[in-house]
């Protein structure tokens, strides 16, 4: 099983390498904030059980509630799941045939350290095209 890290680098949303969770630098304690990432498979097919870290979540930060919306379904067998350092902690097997937005479970999530928001496919993904949208609020 691989890593891939796409907070920084080639697949980063911020092309200086500073990941994507900027704005939780810049003064918004107690504000309410959107992230969302855009995945093409099509462009950029994801390898089954290979972890795609996505977001970076600091120290401080309350996660309300984890969205996909699908615009393109895979097609053929395809879920994922939807975790931190615990792969599948918002989902375990999230279906990549459905269209339309989909909320996972989510009861809250407080990160009192620093870590991460990833996927990890069950499947090889190479038809799909998605967006992964999180609603958090910086505490601390």
């Amino acid at each position: 099983m691989a890593v891939h890290d796409w907070r920084t680098g080639t697949y980063a949303i911020d092309p200086h390498g500073r990941g994507n969770f900027n704005l939780q630098g810049e003064d918004l304690k107690g504000q309410p904030f959107t992230v969302v990432r855009y995945i093409d498979t099509t462009a950029t097919p994801l390898t089954a059980s290979d972890e795609y870290k996505l977001f970076t979540v600091d120290a401080g930060v309350l996660v309300e509630s984890i969205k996909i919306f699908i615009a393109t379904v895979e097609g053929e067998t395809g879920t994922m799941q939807v975790g931190d350092d615990d792969p599948d902690e918002f989902s375990a097997a999230h279906d990549m045939e459905v269209a339309g937005i989909a909320a996972l479970t989510l009861a809250y999530k407080y990160y009192g350290t620093a870590n991460y928001i990833g996927i990890t496919p069950n499947h090889d993904l190479e038809d799909c095209k998605f967006y992964i949208i999180i609603d958090a609020i910086r505490l601390v």
